[in-house]
């Protein structure tokens, strides 16, 4: 039986879950892989990844020949407060550090969901894991018992023939 943690945690994963697949297209694909991580590690990993896949796929987004052209987040739709007149968006730098959460921005809030949600996958692996471990030094020490002791096994050599 689920407690009341287990089941909010539940609700937790599936809003960010669903909160990640309302990402327009393509930004969904630029971020995608964060199911399978296994560790912080590989996290750390798809998260400089994405964040590469972003800035890569959103390079024809900024005019090239003016440093100072600015755009949304494409992730979460997301833009800084405006310091000069009509100029609200990201530079590319500016972005960056959205992703990334550095030098003092809001981190993106898909890229944090996204990150949360790797980490509720790589836990529940970790989980699934250990206890197919546990299922399989328990069978592994039945059968063992089972041959080393004669009566065990022809008490149940007799229960399965008479089933």
């Amino acid at each position: 039986m689920k407690t009341e943690i287990e089941e909010l945690k539940e609700e937790l994963y599936l809003a960010y879950d669903t909160t990640l697949n309302m990402i327009p297209f393509p930004g969904n694909r630029w971020i995608s892989g964060y199911h399978d991580v296994t560790s912080y590690e590989e996290l750390n990993e798809w998260e400089n990844t994405a964040i590469q896949k972003v800035m890569d796929g959103s390079r024809g987004d900024y005019k090239e020949d003016s440093g100072h052209s600015r755009k949304p987040c494409p992730l979460c739709g997301q833009a800084p407060v405006p310091t000069i007149e009509d100029k609200k968006g990201f530079t590319r730098e500016g972005l960056s550090r959205h992703l990334e959460g550095s030098h003092k921005s809001r981190k993106c809030k898909m890229m944090h969901a996204a990150r949360r949600v790797g980490i509720l996958y790589m836990k529940e692996n970790a989980i699934r894991q250990q206890q197919e471990q546990q299922h399989a030094v328990a069978k592994e020490k039945t059968a063992r018992l089972i041959s080393e002791n004669p009566l065990i096994a022809k008490v149940l050599g007799s229960k399965r023939k008479s089933k």
